[in-house]
């Protein structure tokens, strides 16, 4: 699956951030990739290298929260500071081979 985004910036401001929620571990699997542990199977999720990619955990303490996420939930921020004012970012989802 694949998830496209592109922009046009009008003023000076040129920075831009994505945000994607996942219930399983997510790690940094190279330039470029994030490896997401589904359990038996892992998810690979490529973006764009220009791209910055920050991971938090959070551990969830609501009862109904952790019976639909699990114990923790991770937050994927990717973030850059475009260097034109049109541009398109791209995100890929696959399964692991």
């Amino acid at each position: 699956m694949r998830v496209c985004d592109s922009f046009v910036f009008r003023g000076d401001e040129k920075k831009i951030a994505w945000n994607f929620y996942a219930k399983d571990k997510v790690v940094v699997s190279g330039a470029g990739k994030l490896l997401v542990d589904c359990g038996s199977r892992h998810l690979v999720f490529e973006f764009d290298k220009r791209l910055s990619v920050n991971i938090e955990e959070f551990p969830l303490t609501d009862p109904l929260m952790i019976d639909s996420w699990g114990k923790s939930i991770y937050h994927i921020t990717f973030e850059v500071d475009a260097d034109e004012r049109t541009s398109k970012y791209e995100f890929k989802f696959s399964p692991a081979e």
